[in-house]
C-alpha cells in the first residue's frame, strides 16, 4: 500500500520491480469499472483510482463513445469533475461518434457557467442529425 501511495513513476523503478506496463485496453477496462461503481463506499474509493488511471494515460473521452448509456453518462460526469473539463469536452463536440457528441454536451451542461465558454459549439449541436445529440444539447 505504501508503494501505491507513493505512485512511483520512474521507468528505472518500474523496471527494477518488473512492473507490467498497462495497455490502453486494460486501462479503459479498469476505468470503465470504476466510473460506474455502485454504492457510496465504492464511489469514494473510485475517485483515487480514477485519478491514478488518468495519470497513467486512461481516456475518459474514449468512454464517452461507449455503447452503454450508463458508461457514457458516468464518463461525462467524471470528465466534468476535471480541471480542464471544458476544453476536453469541447473537443468531443466534433466527434464522428454521435454518442461522444451527446456525452460532451452532457458534460458541458454539468459545468454550468464554465461550460458557457463553449456555447457556440453546443448550440451547433441543436441542428445535429442525431436526435440523442440534439436532446443532450438542450
Amino acid at each position: 500500500h505504501v508503494v501505491y501511495a507513493m505512485r512511483p513513476r520512474s521507468a528505472i523503478w518500474k523496471d527494477s520491480v518488473q512492473a507490467p506496463a498497462l495497455t490502453q485496453e486494460q486501462l479503459a477496462k479498469v476505468l470503465r469499472k470504476h466510473i460506474t461503481a455502485k454504492g457510496k463506499a465504492a464511489r469514494s474509493k473510485a475517485k483515487e483510482v480514477i485519478t491514478w488511471l488518468l495519470e497513467e494515460g486512461a481516456s475518459l473521452e474514449s468512454l464517452c463513445a461507449d455503447a452503454e448509456f450508463e458508461v457514457r453518462s458516468c464518463a461525462a460526469m467524471a470528465l466534468a469533475g476535471l480541471d480542464d473539463a471544458g476544453p476536453r469536452a469541447a473537443a468531443l463536440l466534433s466527434s464522428e461518434d454521435c454518442r461522444a457528441r451527446a456525452a460532451a454536451a452532457e458534460c458541458l451542461g454539468l459545468l454550468g457557467r464554465a461550460g458557457a465558454a463553449h456555447g457556440a459549439g453546443l448550440a451547433a449541436l441543436l441542428a445535429d442529425p442525431e436526435l440523442v445529440v440534439r436532446m443532450a444539447a438542450k
